[in-house]
């Protein structure tokens, strides 16, 4: 969670100088002036309506939370990720015939001399556990081991400011190369 929050449309103290490298050493402002400048200002004017806690609001309703309807090449989308009906990979059915051999990874057997996937034969039992097929993204967090459906449903409970500033929580996306992180919900 950041420290310090980044003002977006709440003013400065009146008083407060703006002195200092790149400010061109102004003294401040005169809110008084500026009000009557801008009456209609939604910012500064006499009925300021736009905050940084109303804008930070409106952002998470308008882009990250909700559904969006009649958007471009889609009749509707849900931002909440978890509203999606995303799978889980435990639902995943494997095994021969043009199945899947893991709910991460396609069946390695060969159809043989035929050219169709549903003559494919059963997969090796153990086809995630083998070493060529181990894969371990070299990031921090639980990654492609993370099912989507709890992926989904953590992304979801994002809100703004709950970012970290140059990674993921161990909690909410990436992947763990090292093994140290058993996703669970």
């Amino acid at each position: 969670m950041p420290t310090q929050k980044q003002a977006t449309v709440d003013l400065l103290d009146e008083g407060r100088s703006l002195q200092g490298p790149g400010t061109g050493g102004t003294k401040g402002r005169n809110d008084a002036s500026l009000s009557v400048s801008f009456p209609g200002s939604p910012i500064i004017g006499k009925d300021a309506t736009i905050t940084d806690e109303e804008r930070h609001t409106t952002f998470q309703d308008l882009a990250l939370d909700g559904k969006v309807l009649n958007g471009w090449c889609f009749d509707s989308f849900n931002r909440d990720y978890d509203e999606n009906d995303p799978p889980s990979l435990s639902d995943v059915q494997t095994g021969p015939g043009g199945l899947p051999g893991s709910p991460r990874m396609p069946n390695p057997v060969s159809p043989g001399t035929s050219a169709n996937p549903s003559d494919m034969g059963t997969p090796p039992d153990n086809l995630e556990e083998m070493a060529q097929h181990v894969s371990k993204p070299p990031f921090v967090g639980v990654g492609s081991e993370l099912d989507p459906m709890v992926s989904s449903k953590r992304t979801s409970q994002t809100k703004l400011g709950d970012y970290l500033m140059g990674k993921s929580s161990d909690q909410l996306a990436g992947s763990d190369s090292r093994g140290l992180i058993t996703p669970s919900e």
